[in-house]
Order: C-alpha cells, then structure tokens, then sequence
C-alpha cells in the first residue's frame, strides 16, 4: 500500500467511481509475474517491470498513465489520450540529503546529476526502459515534492479496500 503502482490504481479507481479487490504483493516484479501467471487479472506497475513482459508478448499493455505516449512504448496510448486525462501516474525520483546539508554540496551534487541525466548512455538506457531523464534545480524539486505529496495525499485518504 502507497507504491505509486497502489496509487495509480487508486487514481483510476476514483476517476471511473470502481473498486478492485486489492491482492498485495511484495514487489512490482512479483505483481507482474502474478499477471503472467493468471494469479491475478491486470496490475497498474511501473513501465520498467512491464516492458519486457510486453516486449515478449506475455503481457498486453493497455495504457500508459502519461499525458502522451511513451518513447519505449510508441504503440500504447496514453490514458490521455483515450480520454482520461485525470488518470495520470508516474513516480519522481531524485536525490536527497540531510537537513541542513550546506549550500556548496548541494550545488556540487546538483550539477553532477544535472550532468548524468544528459549523458547519452544513460538517458537511453532509461528511456528503452520507459523512464525519461530531467534534471531541475533544489527548490524546483522542493516544490515538486511537496505537489506530489499534497496530491497522493488527499488520494490516499480517500482510497479504499
């Protein structure tokens, strides 16, 4: 429970007013196996733990949770797209330290990540893995945190069973 793939489920749960009977799992990889299996009927995962399944064809994707189609996934559609423009989920990730961590390391690590997430290797390595690249500088990230917070927040107090 709170794993972004419980909290997209969440989202398109309250957008189309359904429930699903919630079957935990200890990972994405094993919610995804489950599906293969025919343990469980669908999973709202991660697009990284997806894309091979999908790939070899033991899955069938049926949307993305973007605003518009993913690079790695070019013939799925976004739930954007098929008219659910409320239904959109993602995880952000990013780094952290310390309160208090002083002003020249943050700007040192800030640049050096800055620096890795345009490297060409490392932006297409993630993005066949359909997880793309930004950087932004530390309050932009605040802010970006505490939106994300104020926003799963009020979903997950009204998420039920």
């Amino acid at each position: 429970m709170g794993s972004s793939p419980y909290q997209g489920m969440a989202i398109l749960q309250e957008a189309q007013d359904i429930r699903f009977l919630h079957v935990p799992y200890k990972s994405g990889a094993e919610s995804v196996t489950g599906v293969v299996a025919g343990q469980v009927d669908m999973t709202f995962e991660a697009t990284p733990q997806v894309v091979p399944f999908v790939a070899s064809q033991k899955l069938r994707a049926l949307a993305v949770a973007n605003t518009q189609r993913l690079a790695s996934a070019p013939d799925v559609p976004s739930t954007t797209e098929l008219g659910y423009p409320g239904i959109v989920s993602g995880s952000v990730a990013g780094l952290i330290g310390p309160t208090g961590l002083p002003a020249d390391v943050v700007s040192t690590l800030n640049a050096a990540v800055a620096k890795v997430v345009v490297d060409p290797i490392f932006k297409d390595t993630l993005l066949k893995l359909g997880t793309a690249t930004a950087s932004s500088s530390p309050e932009q990230f605040r802010r970006l945190v505490a939106e994300e917070d104020k926003r799963w927040s009020k979903i997950l107090a009204g998420a039920k069973e």
